[in-house]
């Protein structure tokens, strides 16, 4: 098996685990990664949105996952497609999360870009509407 293959079937089925387990399968997403995995937002604390800060390390990524476990309800998470060269694959998703605290919906598309070495994940990009995300953990004033 290449690296190209081996690292789209490892990113195939963190994905569908993430999905199929509604966001919880935070386990799963630390055991295919580096210990200094490194993960960022769009955002990237724009605006005090604090669940796009940069993470370091995968206490910091077990951080970030659980707080995206306990503020969202995960209406739903597909996949579309999964395209990969080498050591990086890029992740098309639809989603749909509820905020609990506000009760609002987010519905729309998301990118990740992935970053392989060695078989583990070493890096994360995430690309979905920030706005819309900060307005589903953000009680209006």
């Amino acid at each position: 098996m290449s690296d190209t293959e081996r690292n789209t079937e490892t990113a195939r089925a963190a994905y569908a685990a993430w999905g199929n387990s509604k966001g919880t399968s935070i386990d799963h997403w630390l055991s295919i990664m580096d210990d200094d995995i490194r993960s960022t937002s769009l955002a990237d604390e724009h605006d005090g949105f604090d669940l796009a800060q940069a993470r370091v390390g995968k206490a910091e990524v077990r951080a970030y996952l659980q707080a995206l476990s306990d503020n969202l309800d995960f209406i739903d998470f597909r996949t579309e497609n999964i395209i990969a060269q080498g050591d990086w694959v890029v992740v098309l998703s639809t989603v749909a999360f509820r905020g609990r605290a506000t009760g609002k919906v987010y519905r729309g598309p998301k990118a990740d870009i992935l970053r392989f070495r060695d078989g583990k994940l070493v890096e994360v990009r995430e690309f979905y509407d920030t706005a819309a995300a900060r307005d589903l953990v953000t009680m209006d004033d």
